[in-house]
């Protein structure tokens, strides 16, 4: 696993035949089969203020990748009258804050700053 420091972020061949994201200076410890060598991280802040804005909608849901989970924000917001919209806004201060349980998209990938 060896990759010069000058390598973009993304994901490359480890030496083993699996895909390992590189983040520019180090290995993470993401391993994937299913994200091409293109594909680029999407933006922690830029979901986090999607959930802070729209999170009773699941923008920062559909943004991410989780499809599903966006569907149900919907559902529930509606359900509520608005107050499942907190939610939302719960997810998109944990984001920004870098909680573990988000700090990668749907396909595995960090956030990036």
């Amino acid at each position: 696993m060896t990759t010069p420091e000058t390598q973009p972020a993304g994901w490359y061949d480890d030496g083993s035949g699996q895909q390992r994201w590189w983040d520019g200076t180090q290995w993470g410890q993401y391993a994937s089969q299913a994200a091409p060598a293109t594909y680029q991280p999407k933006s922690r802040v830029a979901a986090g203020i999607l959930g802070i804005l729209l999170g009773g909608f699941g923008v920062h849901n559909f943004y991410l990748g989780y499809t599903n989970k966006a569907i149900l924000q919907i559902v529930v917001t509606i359900f509520t009258c608005g107050i499942g919209s907190l939610w939302g806004l719960v997810e998109g201060i944990l984001i920004l804050t870098k909680n573990p349980s988000y700090l990668t998209d749907a396909n595995g990938v960090p956030l990036a700053d």
